[in-house]
């Protein structure tokens, strides 16, 4: 499994002018393509000739957007971003004919145009960050974060320019034009400084695991969903409205809700695990438009609030797709750029025609994050976990294995067990959504017991000493065939010692890697848990101590391997090597490297 070795977190100083300029040019690209729609949908409103009436307008745009989606690329190149500007050429010549002619075509055509140019000037993302999928998440978090900003500033520009209602609309289409020809001449330029290589199509991008329908499709499947009805919404609100959003105040009030919104994602934010958060955004909005019945004079702090709580849904389920790669399959393609188009224009017209008030709305919205919660319950209770830990530990990650983790398929985790809290933090802070092995001890209690068999799927160890048969290797042998990421504590036990780093690793992990020897594995030491709250250091775990506040916790991830053949011929030499491999992360962050042999020899004393 040969993969770049790349630090996981990249220094400011490190990060090459492509990501920025990537990043630069798609707020270019949404400046142009928000100033565009925000100017015609504002014009539609204010009635001036040539224009069709909004909700004309706001359909076609959705279908055209809906006929871009069925356009995709399954290889991301170089060539995505020559058709993200013949995109933005569609876009400045639909643009220019009224401009020229005093005639407005079908606007179906504009929304393919922007619609063809989002979809492959997205699919680049990963190009422009030369395949570090890290730095592209961190660009994709930006970008979405500065475009909370830019959109009601552009909403702003839009409305201000429009002549008076007695003049010819069509002369100001020369600032459309001029805005998308920034953005056609800014993707030209960055297809000339961008010379990374197309990223490698690796295979478990491609296929389809069962594991793969929980962390793509459904997360892929419910922001489709949420994205119509929350488009469909918005349709009604511009068509029902008395008059576009447009006051300065009121706008910039929206705008900073918004932003919050959004960069309370930052603070819980997983691949895997944001989806979780989206139902307290639905919660939050639909308890807003609630209660504009109740106290109609509170309208401001209440749109704050439904905005606050609409910019948080839509970038929890934004980030939940992982849109940096994307699964390569026509349907995760169709899933991601299609469908909420076509539930945009199902829902809006449902909404429309049932007149649906600002109460049913609400109360649609939390019946969606009722049935969200339901669909990611892991995920929900995974980031109400993440948040509690926030103020006990104060987590690091370094080396590559969290980078090199690859997103889809089966892999091993292994690392050293020195506290009980050890599954939580590194799940907290790897890329995958992880089967723990668990020990029955935990397991079987009431409450753990259905958490673990139905919502973790975790995989029961027994607690005895010495056993015949071992059917939790059977179990984690199926769970790697599903695509599922195993983690696993090969010494299957508590460090209880100061200067006992490990104990010998177990045979089962041997007997899981000689059935799938090409299982690739990350080996990961947790630094900092031993004389926590939930270790064994001066103590039972939990007892008669006071409670973690800002521990430095630091997860060392090292390079992502496959076991040479010759070592899985023997038990014993796999064990010490994975001893070896998990023991050298220490070096990473400067500590010193104990060898295996020194770690038994403590055992035994």
């Amino acid at each position: 499994m040969a993969r770049k070795r790349v630090p996981p977190y990249i220094p400011l100083k490190s990060i090459k002018m492509t990501p920025i300029a990537y990043l630069a040019v798609s707020l270019i690209r949404n400046f142009a393509d928000f100033f565009s729609l925000s100017f015609i949908i504002s014009a539609s409103k204010a009635n001036y000739n040539g224009l069709d009436s909004p909700s004309i307008l706001l359909l076609h745009l959705a279908i055209g957007f809906s006929f871009a989606g069925f356009v995709f690329s399954l290889r991301k190149s170089r060539s995505d971003i020559i058709l993200a500007s013949f995109g933005s050429l569609l876009s400045l010549g639909f643009l220019s004919i009224p401009l020229f002619t005093g005639f407005f075509p079908d606007p179906i055509f504009l929304g393919f145009a922007m619609g063809l140019g989002r979809i492959f000037w997205n699919n680049s993302i990963l190009l422009a960050t030369n395949q570090i999928k890290t730095l592209a998440r961190s660009i994709d978090n930006a970008g979405m974060l500065l475009t909370t900003l830019l959109l009601p500033f552009s909403i702003f520009t839009a409305t201000n320019i429009l002549p008076a209602p007695d003049q010819i609309i069509f002369p100001l289409f020369s600032m459309l034009c001029i805005a998308q020809a920034c953005s056609l001449f800014c993707t030209g330029a960055f297809y000339i400084i961008c010379n990374h290589e197309a990223p490698e199509s690796l295979p478990e991008n491609a296929k389809i695991y069962l594991s793969t329908w929980r962390d793509d499709l459904i997360p892929l499947i419910s922001r489709s969903i949420i994205f119509g009805i929350i488009l469909g919404l918005c349709y009604l609100f511009i068509i029902e409205a008395n008059g576009f959003v447009s006051d300065s105040k009121h706008l910039g009030l929206i705008t900073v809700s918004s932003f919050v919104g959004v960069l309370f994602f930052f603070i819980i934010n997983h691949p895997l695990r944001t989806i979780g958060s989206a139902p307290w955004g639905l919660f939050l909005s639909g308890a807003s438009l609630i209660l504009f019945l109740l106290y109609p004079a509170n309208i401001i702090p209440l749109t704050m609030l439904t905005s606050l709580g609409i910019a948080n849904v839509l970038a929890c389920c934004r980030r939940a797709c992982r849109p940096e790669d994307l699964l390569s399959t026509p349907p995760a393609m169709l899933l991601f750029n299609f469908a909420p188009w076509f539930f945009a224009i199902g829902f809006g017209w449902l909404f429309y025609q049932l007149k649906l008030t600002p109460m049913l709305a609400g109360v649609l919205l939390i019946l969606a994050g009722i049935i969200l919660t339901w669909v990611t319950l892991r995920a929900f209770l995974e980031q109400l976990l993440s948040i509690a830990l926030i103020l006990p530990y104060k987590m690091t990650t370094h080396g590559p294995g969290i980078e090199q983790m690859p997103y889809r398929g089966p892999v091993i985790i292994i690392a050293n067990h020195a506290s009980y809290l050890d599954p939580f933090l590194i799940g907290k802070v790897v890329t995958r959504r992880i089967i723990p092995m668990m020990t029955s001890v935990f397991y079987d209690l009431p409450v753990i017991y259905w958490l673990m068999s139905k919502v973790v799927k975790a995989i029961r160890v027994e607690a005895a000493t010495f056993r015949r048969e071992a059917p939790e290797l059977n179990d984690a042998i199926k769970a790697l065939k599903r695509g599922e990421s195993l983690l696993i504590f090969p010494e299957a036990r508590l460090r209880k010692k100061e200067d006992q780093l490990l104990f010998p690793f177990g045979q089962g992990i041997w007997h899981i890697l000689n059935q799938l020897p090409e299982t690739p594995i990350v080996p990961i030491w947790v630094e900092g848990v031993w004389g926590s709250y939930a270790s064994y250091y001066k103590g039972d775990p939990f007892a008669n101590k006071s409670m973690d506040f800002l521990r430095e916790i630091k997860i060392v991830a090292g390079e992502a391997r496959v076991i040479p053949k010759e070592l899985l011929a023997e038990h014993r030499l796999t064990r010490k090597y994975l001893q070896e491999v998990v023991l050298e992360n220490r070096t990473i962050i400067g500590l010193e490297k104990k060898h295996a042999e020194q770690n038994e020899d403590l055992v035994k004393d």
